[in-house]
């Protein structure tokens, strides 16, 4: 079976034999894996290190090993690498927007350009904003969004929260007023209104 149809049966891409008991070698749906599971793929993902290149397509002879001449389909960097004996004129030459490969002095060579050729891989970035050939690295965390410039709001010991630009707003009761408050402010329109009757 070839579940992700990259042309390696899963249990080759697992690292598996063909010893078992259920296993009929006369269907030819079985090829052992060459290297005993020293190097294993994804059955689900048909290009496993995501370069460009299916795994069975880097894996020639389709029997599990990283074989000389044959790229490792764990290894997204040599994904864009033209054939042995082949020279570039270009980064195109050299694999897709994202092989993580440029072409220098018209070879193939690990690297990345900021602008104008060849990228990284997902999930690397450049270290080159410019035309000029640079590395790629793990991506660096997202920047916290929260500013360090904001000011610190705390509690004060009356329950007082004291923010940036002189905000004074007090916690609790949903901006309501105490019952101290509310009688205070009863009183001062029961006296307005006895003044506005004995003008």
């Amino acid at each position: 079976m070839d579940s992700d149809d990259d042309g390696l049966f899963d249990g080759t891409e697992l690292g598996f034999d063909c010893d078992d008991d259920g296993t009929d070698t006369s269907k030819d749906v079985c090829i052992a894996d060459a290297d005993e599971g020293a190097t294993t793929t994804s059955p689900l993902d048909a290009d496993t290190d995501d370069g460009g290149v299916s795994d069975g397509d880097e894996d020639t002879d389709k029997d599990g090993e990283v074989d000389s001449g044959e790229g490792d389909p764990n290894d997204p960097s040599d994904d864009g690498m033209p054939p042995p004996g082949e020279e570039c004129a270009e980064d195109a030459d050299c694999g897709d927007a994202s092989s993580g490969q440029v072409c220098v002095d018209e070879s193939c060579q690990p690297g990345c350009r900021g602008e104008g050729g060849n990228g990284c891989p997902t999930g690397q970035l450049c270290s080159s904003s410019t035309m000029e050939v640079g590395s790629c690295g793990p991506a660096d965390e997202p920047d916290s969004p929260m500013d360090d410039e904001a000011p610190i709001v705390t509690p004060d010991e009356a329950g007082v929260f004291l923010g940036g630009g002189g905000c004074e707003c007090r916690a609790g009761g949903g901006g309501g007023l105490d019952g101290s408050s509310a009688a205070l402010l009863a009183g001062v329109l029961l006296l307005i209104g006895r003044r506005r009757r004995r003008g």
